[in-house]
């Protein structure tokens, strides 16, 4: 089996999942495709990265693209034919592609080798980027291609929400199954919580799409007692927006900036605090639907949630009872949520969080993806 994905297989968590999950089935060895080796042994790991963008190779991408020459586009990009190259010698039965970038080449391995192909759609992939006009000028019309050439030659498809799914049926025809990013259970109890003090936490990447200066303004609207810490990844196309965080940190007595921590502490860490924040205002569509990491990992930390009214993490919060929703993704909002709480409350939360920590874990979508692929190798 080949799983594909253009990111550091040991750093992204939907990923690594895949890996260690398909790993852990019988009679099976399991070839990698990737910008960087999993956390996993394998039978092979290919190193696939992205070509370089200098000058050059923008305005060469920018003139295919423009041409519609896709296909070009995408050979002068990921060197499809070279990966396969150095997979000649190794039989496959199934090909997995985590997002579209992945498909091209998916779909060629997969012909190659006579193999089953199942699609990872991370995003609903035409509208990643659309808050962006460069992104809507370039990436969606090559990306609507990448879905009418390549999602109808699918065997099987999985996605992360149910609103994303929704999309890709109404758009391609197609019917994805939902494994959420929920992380593995971790056997934890909820920390207590301090009269007067209420301990929030933030993690995650600096994305200027996130706005995440609405949660750091939103604190100087917080009662007393109040502290947040945000353990925020720098993201490299975005290193002034990181920058513009660290400046309007700065002198605030109730916010701290602190290092991010590896990624498998990253639970057991969270535990301490009393309130996770997820709160993601819509900048684009997969925003919108979003139900990402950090929501399922404050679950596991044994944590009461603050979120925004995204319609899938409401869904989850609602049925759970596991926090507060902002009425709106404005500072005041937010703050406004999470002034609401109390010690009870929270509380309540907490044990509530706990007791859904093993609904809301990997387990059962280990169990689905194993099902999954199971059907298509049988």
């Amino acid at each position: 089996m080949a799983i594909i994905s253009f990111s550091d297989l040991a750093r992204d968590p939907r990923v690594d999942r895949q890996i260690r999950t398909i790993c852990s089935m019988r009679d099976l060895s399991v070839v990698t495709i990737g910008m960087a080796k999993p956390t996993v042994a394998v039978r092979r790991h290919v190193t696939a990265v992205p070509l370089p963008s200098n000058l050059k190779r923008r305005f060469v991408s920018a003139s295919l693209l423009l041409a519609r020459r896709y296909e070009d586009y995408y050979a002068w990009t990921y060197e499809p034919m070279r990966v396969i190259s150095e997979l000649k010698d190794i039989p496959l039965d199934l090909v997995i592609g985590n997002d579209f970038s992945s498909l091209p080449l998916a779909y060629r391995l997969a012909k190659a080798k006579r193999s089953r192909l199942l699609l990872d759609a991370h995003e609903f992939a035409p509208r990643q980027g659309e808050e962006r006009l460069r992104w809507k000028v370039f990436l969606k019309p090559y990306n609507y291609y990448l879905g009418r050439r390549y999602l109808p030659e699918l065997d099987g498809m999985i996605t992360v929400s149910e609103g994303i799914a929704r999309e890709y049926q109404r758009i391609f025809g197609v019917t994805p199954q939902i494994i959420t990013n929920a992380p593995p259970f971790t056997d934890l109890i909820p920390s207590e919580v301090q009269d007067g003090r209420i301990r929030l936490v933030y993690h995650g990447a600096a994305s200027p799409t996130r706005r995440i200066e609405r949660i750091i303004n939103a604190m100087q609207m917080v009662r007393a007692g109040t502290t947040l810490d945000m353990l925020l990844i720098p993201v490299r196309s975005s290193k002034s927006y990181f920058h513009d965080l660290q400046r309007l940190v700065t002198g605030r007595k109730n916010i701290r900036l602190l290092p991010t921590i590896p990624m498998s502490d990253l639970v057991a860490s969270c535990n301490k605090y009393d309130v996770g924040i997820c709160f993601l205002p819509a900048s684009n569509f997969n925003q919108k639907y979003a139900l990402p990491n950090k929501f399922f990992e404050y679950v596991q930390s044994r944590l009461a949630l603050v979120i925004g009214p995204s319609p899938e993490m409401v869904r989850y919060v609602r049925n759970y009872r596991l926090g507060n929703v902002a009425k709106d993704f404005t500072s005041r909002g937010l703050a406004q949520a999470i002034n609401e709480l109390t010690k009870e409350s929270i509380s309540g939360f907490k044990r509530n969080a706990d007791a859904a920590s093993k609904t809301l874990s990997a387990e059962s979508n280990r169990k689905l993806l194993i099902k999954i692929v199971e059907d298509l190798l049988d």
